[in-house]
């Protein structure tokens, strides 16, 4: 939900679910201002057929950002638990527990001062 002068809301069956679906709408947000900004505005943006629509929300609704692992993530499940282990790594004490344990690779080491 989009709230005049006042921001983005975003509900859900779960916390996960909800950081899902705001953070899709925010992307969604900056897609269309991207858009809109863009040679001739909104009234050159190829909407997607229906049929496209509907196939795209089956697959972001079934949870596991559309892999097939069919009743091991919820929506959103897969995504938070990526931005916990983000935290974790970045040294955060978040108090959350982890569904799959981190991979652990031996004699690699990791450049951290790779630049661009």
């Amino acid at each position: 939900m989009i709230l005049r002068n006042h921001g983005l809301v975003a509900l859900g069956k779960t916390v996960e679910e909800a950081l899902h679906y705001l953070f899709n709408l925010v992307a969604a947000c900056e897609i269309q201002v991207l858009a809109a900004n863009a040679g001739g505005g909104l009234d050159k943006v190829n909407i997607l057929s229906r049929s496209v629509q509907e196939q795209v929300f089956r697959t972001v609704t079934q949870g596991g950002g559309g892999v097939s692992i069919a009743g091991r993530w919820g929506v959103g499940e897969l995504e938070f638990e990526s931005y916990v282990r983000r935290l974790h790594h970045q040294g955060c004490e978040t108090g959350l527990e982890l569904k799959t344990k981190p991979l652990i690779c031996t004699g690699f080491q990791a450049d951290n001062n790779i630049t661009s």
